[in-house]
């Protein structure tokens, strides 16, 4: 049994040949600072895929916070691309936006191949994450129903809706927040659905 959470960015910036030396330093500091942050809530770094980072936690080493510590790791992660961004605001340069989806389940771990090998990890639950961020409200920390079922005594969550997912059906997903965060009368509409345009009130699910 494994927590897995997959960032990834929307919209921010191409890759490839459009990226020139500055936005491949900030890019590789935001990895950095990713790296500080999952090292310090016991998760384990997977891969880096393009401008999308992977952690896993319960892996190698079983234990039983997993979940609450991906979800703690997710916030960090979110807060510290806020400052930044701000940082980008103040030069006029567009803000790179942050999605990330979290799932927990059962994955397949270790190394394959013969050239270029590295330590990775399979299976549904790391499709119904990816599937999640890339659902996901850009930052905002989205949640399945199966992580949200661990940490709801931990964290504030909001119910956001259903998504499908391959060769697995429909999926409840919760945003998650620290505990108390939201109050009334803040963030009363939040946009559900990726572009959608969709506005729906949501829905305390953590009373």
């Amino acid at each position: 049994m494994g927590g897995l959470l997959h960032r990834g960015s929307n919209g921010c910036f191409g890759l490839g040949e459009e990226i020139g030396g500055a936005e491949h330093d900030e890019l590789s500091a935001c990895f950095t600072a990713f790296d500080d942050i999952v090292e310090r809530n016991n998760l384990e770094k997977i891969k880096t895929i393009g401008d999308s980072y992977m952690c896993a936690g319960g892996i190698p080493t079983k234990n039983d916070t997993h979940p609450q510590d991906i979800v703690k790791a997710a916030l960090e992660i979110r807060d510290w691309m806020n400052d930044f961004n701000s940082k980008r605001r103040n030069a006029n340069l567009p803000v790179w936006e942050l999605r990330i989806g979290i799932h927990v389940g059962p994955v397949v771990a270790g190394v394959v191949g013969k050239k270029k090998y590295a330590y990775d990890i399979w299976g549904s639950t790391v499709n119904i994450a990816s599937r999640i961020e890339s659902s996901g409200f850009p930052g905002m920390v989205n949640i399945s129903d199966a992580v949200y079922n661990r940490v709801k005594d931990q964290y504030s969550c909001f119910y956001r809706g259903k998504i499908s997912a391959k060769n697995v059906g429909q999926i409840d997903m919760y945003f998650a927040e620290p505990k108390n965060v939201f109050q009334p009368g803040i963030n009363e509409k939040i946009y559900m659905g990726s572009g959608s345009g969709q506005e729906t009130a949501p829905v305390r699910s953590d009373s």
